[in-house]
């Protein structure tokens, strides 16, 4: 199956240049693409573009397409938690602000945080 989602006004990619882990400033880079489309072609995402620029490298996909009208709309990868904890014992948003000021995850813990700090 083949589905066309069109003239999204801002299409999140999360597409980094950077390899590993992102740390201070570069967690702010989120791939944000305006006024995009996104074909996806079975599995996979084709291409993310201009809907003129989709059209002209890939006709017979757009023809074969499911659309979805992504005006007014932003389209972003699904973000879900991939894990999850029995016992909770607190939250740790603060720590996500020692993130993105560079601090890595030992530093957190030897600071009190990490995973340990909310389970039991």
């Amino acid at each position: 199956m083949t589905i066309l989602i069109k003239n999204a006004n801002e299409v999140i990619t999360l597409k980094s240049e950077a390899r590993g882990p992102r740390i201070k400033d570069k967690m702010r880079e989120i791939g944000l693409i305006a006024n995009a489309s996104v074909l996806i072609d079975g599995n996979r995402i084709a291409a993310i573009g201009p809907l003129a620029q989709l059209e002209a490298d890939f006709p017979q996909l757009i023809l074969d397409s499911e659309v979805i009208d992504g005006t007014g709309k932003v389209v972003m990868p699904g973000l879900v938690d991939c894990h999850t904890h029995l016992v909770h014992g607190g939250t740790r948003e603060h720590e996500f602000k020692m993130r993105l000021n560079g601090a890595i995850y030992m530093e957190i813990m030897n600071a009190g945080g990490g995973i340990h700090a909310t389970t039991m």
